[in-house]
């Protein structure tokens, strides 16, 4: 659903505007990304399609939302741990950092990011308070309680050491 109709989670649809869009692109991409950590029939040929999308994702993310891009990463740094999936996440990485690596010497984008995120972070202020974060956490109790319903039934369903950690 946060593919097809990108939208911050616990957001009506009503609230929608284009308003900061990077956010549901953000939602929408890490999605995307967590799909390619269920078990599925895997070849030669789609463990390179994997690591294609993955770079896309996280590149897209990269120069769009830095700090989704800096969980994607995370992400497939862990999923590198996993024997089973090391080879398109291995893949993924690389490509990832030598497309970064042409970007800058090609187009040097990366500077005028961070110049516009100290921009930005000039504009919106500080680190939200507590009682702005319990604000958030009540506002999003049902989707909280539903992710934690599902998560635990999946923790159950397939017992890992490694699934809490997602």
């Amino acid at each position: 659903m946060l593919v097809a109709a990108p939208a911050n989670p616990g957001e009506r649809i009503g609230d929608l505007t284009f308003a900061m869009f990077y956010n549901r692109l953000g939602w929408a991409s890490l999605g995307l990304l967590l799909v390619m950590y269920l078990p599925r029939l895997s070849s030669a040929g789609s463990k390179a399609v994997d690591a294609a999308c993955a770079s896309f994702l996280v590149l897209l993310m990269i120069y769009t939302r830095i700090t989704y891009a800096v969980v994607e990463l995370a992400f497939l740094v862990f999923l590198a741990t996993d024997r089973r999936q090391i080879g398109w996440t291995a893949l993924a990485l690389g490509i990832i950092a030598s497309s970064v690596l042409a970007i800058e010497l090609l187009w040097r984008g990366g500077l005028n990011y961070l110049a516009d995120l100290r921009l930005a972070g000039e504009n919106t202020g500080g680190l939200p308070t507590l009682g702005a974060l319990g604000h958030v956490l009540l506002n999003n109790l049902a989707d909280l309680t539903v992710y934690a319903l599902v998560a635990g039934m999946f923790l159950v369903l397939a017992p890992s050491c490694r699934h809490p950690f997602l």
